[in-house]
C-alpha cells in the first residue's frame, strides 16, 4: 500500500466513477482501475461495488475511506511543513467561522496573506458558532471563530473583539428610532431569530429569561438575509450587530437602536484544533486574524471594542 494509491481510492470513493477520478488525477482510466486492484489486492478485501450506477463502497470500504483521507491530509501536513521549515510558508489553512464574521474579515485577510504569504492558501468555512466548535475538536478546520459567552481558558481560546447587539426594526418604527432601547421596553416585540443551539439565540433567550421580559418567536431563520428581510417588510424585528446592518440603516431600509439595561453584547474569539499540530501557515493566519480584527477595531472599520482584559500590547504579543 501506498499513498498514490489511497490517494486514487478516495478520488474513486468521492466521484463514485473511474473515469471522473481518472481525468482528476490525470491518469489513464485503466491506470485508475489497476490501482485500485492492486490495493484491493494487498488488503485482501473488495473495496467497491461495481455497478451501473457506478462505483459504490463496499463496507470495506466506508471503513477504510477516514482513514485513508487522514493519511493523505497528515502527509500533505508533513510536506507543508518541511517546506516551510527551510523557506517560503507552504501550506492549506481551513478556517472555520460566521458568516456575519467572515463578510468583514475574509476580503482583508486574503489581500494580507496573498501579499505576504503568496504559497499559503486559505479555505474558508461557514457556520454557527457551534459548528464551527465542532470543526476544530475533530480537526476539521485549523482555526476557528466563534461567538461565546467567555473564553475557554483550556482551549486557549483567544478573545478578539466584543460586539454590542441592536434591536433591527423597519423605516419608521418607534422602538428603533432612538439610538438605543432598553431590554424590558422589548417586551412581547416579535423576534425573527435563528432556533437553538444558535449562540444568538441562546443569548438573547438568556437575557429575557433574567429580565423576566416575554419572549416571542413567531418565525425562525437561520439566514441573516431573510432576518433582515422580514425586519424591513415589518414582519417583526431581529437582532444583530450593527455592522450586520450599515448598510440597510444607511440607506434607510432599516433603523437599528443599540440594546441596554442591560446591554447585550457578543463575545468573538479564536481557537486552533486540538486534533493536530500546528503548522507554520496557522500560526502566521492567526496572528494576521489578531492584528486584522485590532486594526479593524481601533479604526472604527469593524463597531466593536476589544475586551476589557486584553490590551492592545497583549493581542500583539500573542
Amino acid at each position: 500500500m501506498d499513498l498514490k494509491q489511497l490517494a486514487v481510492f478516495v478520488r474513486v470513493a468521492e466521484s463514485g466513477s473511474l473515469t471522473k477520478a481518472a481525468i482528476v488525477l490525470d491518469l489513464a482510466r485503466s491506470g485508475v482501475s489497476r490501482q485500485l486492484q492492486d490495493l484491493e489486492g494487498e488488503i485482501g478485501h473488495k473495496l467497491f461495488h461495481r455497478t451501473g450506477r457506478g462505483m459504490l463502497l463496499s463496507d470495506n470500504g466506508k471503513k477504510l475511506l477516514p482513514r485513508a483521507k487522514q493519511l493523505l491530509s497528515d502527509a500533505q501536513q508533513l510536506e507543508d511543513e518541511a517546506r516551510s521549515t527551510v523557506g517560503t510558508p507552504t501550506g492549506t489553512v481551513v478556517i472555520g467561522l460566521p458568516a456575519s464574521v467572515a463578510e468583514l474579515l475574509a476580503g482583508p485577510l486574503f489581500e494580507r496573506v496573498q501579499a505576504r504569504f503568496a504559497q499559503v492558501r486559505i479555505r474558508l468555512v461557514e457556520g454557527l458558532s457551534g459548528q464551527i466548535e465542532e470543526l476544530l475538536a475533530d480537526g476539521r478546520a485549523d482555526i476557528g471563530l466563534f461567538f461565546a459567552k467567555k473564553p475557554n481558558t483550556r482551549r486557549g481560546d483567544a478573545p478578539l473583539c466584543v460586539n454590542d447587539l441592536y434591536l433591527i426594526g423597519p423605516p419608521g418604527d418607534r422602538p428603533t428610532s432612538q439610538k438605543s432601547v432598553r431590554l424590558s421596553a422589548m417586551n412581547g416585540l416579535p423576534l425573527i431569530l435563528p432556533g437553538l443551539p444558535h449562540a444568538l439565540r441562546a443569548l438573547v433567550e438568556d437575557a429575557y429569561a433574567r429580565g423576566g421580559i416575554k419572549l416571542l418567536v413567531p418565525l425562525e431563520v437561520d439566514s441573516m438575509s431573510t432576518m433582515k428581510a422580514v425586519a424591513a417588510s415589518g414582519g417583526g424585528y431581529t437582532i444583530a450587530s450593527f455592522d450586520m446592518v450599515s448598510h440597510d440603516v444607511i440607506t434607510g431600509r432599516l433603523q437599528a437602536a443599540r440594546i441596554v439595561s442591560p446591554a447585550l453584547e457578543r463575545l468573538l474569539v479564536m481557537s486552533a484544533t486540538f486534533h493536530k499540530p500546528l503548522t507554520v501557515p496557522t500560526r502566521l493566519l492567526m496572528a494576521e486574524i489578531r492584528t486584522l480584527v485590532l486594526e479593524l477595531v481601533t479604526s472604527g472599520r469593524w463597531k466593536a471594542r476589544l475586551p476589557k482584559a486584553i490590551g492592545t500590547r497583549q493581542i500583539r504579543s500573542r
